[in-house]
């Protein structure tokens, strides 16, 4: 996704008067929306993490419609002018058309760990097992693991079991397929209590969705 991010920089005229804001980004009509914000007060510089935000990516070449809507202290709404952002896709069959060179990516989910726990299982190891044996591993892959705590405790102890989880499963995914990884190619990450989910998702299932590790793979493309 380029660029990873869209940053929303907003102007205003009569700032003390506005009391409620609505940020809303678009792709064909504004029921299908990609990206929405709203509180009180001025609104801040809002900032879309594109790459991240899977589920709301544009899915055709469609243009990107967005604008903001204000509520003043009179309760008059104002509508600013609708902005667009072009939109082109390189699929891989354009890519293949050009012969242009690319990557793919491949994101692996699901390898919890239990509560308070950073300890590798034969859950996991199985699970490492059916990302190789999808083909997606290759001696010139890169490789990226994450590891995520949910939020209950200390902050810093949540940060260091993700490093731990994240560490325990790249360790074994070196060991396992030694050989088939070059060392600088693999990186473990921590993300701490880094939320997977939005606030009033907070239920004991979703934070046991956060106690996790992910693999993403890279993959260079070429064609000739």
């Amino acid at each position: 996704m380029t660029p990873p991010m869209i940053e929303f920089q907003l102007e205003f005229q009569q700032r003390d008067q506005i009391v409620r804001h609505d940020m809303k980004a678009w792709q064909m009509t504004e029921d299908s929306l990609l990206y929405r914000r709203e509180g009180t007060g001025l609104p801040p510089t809002y900032l879309w993490n594109i790459e991240e935000d899977i589920e709301h990516q544009p899915k055709t070449e469609q243009q990107i419609d967005f604008r903001l809507l204000t509520t003043d202290n009179t309760n008059k709404q104002q509508a600013s002018n609708v902005g667009n952002i072009q939109v082109e896709q390189q699929t891989l069959f354009k890519k293949k058309t050009l012969k242009i060179a690319g990557k793919e990516l491949h994101r692996f989910n699901l390898i919890l760990f239990d509560f308070n726990s950073n300890a590798l299982t034969d859950y996991h190891r199985k699970i490492i097992e059916i990302i190789y044996e999808k083909g997606r591993l290759l001696p010139s892959s890169k490789v990226s693991v994450s590891g995520f705590a949910d939020e209950i405790g200390d902050d810093e102890r949540n940060r260091l079991r993700s490093i731990a989880r994240a560490e325990n499963i790249m360790s074994y995914v070196v060991e396992r397929y030694k050989g088939m990884i070059q060392p600088d190619h693999i990186r473990s990450i921590g993300n701490g209590e880094k939320d997977l989910f939005k606030d009033e998702w907070k239920t004991p299932e979703s934070r046991m969705y956060c106690r996790t590790v992910q693999i993403e793979i890279e993959n260079s493309i070429s064609y000739k």
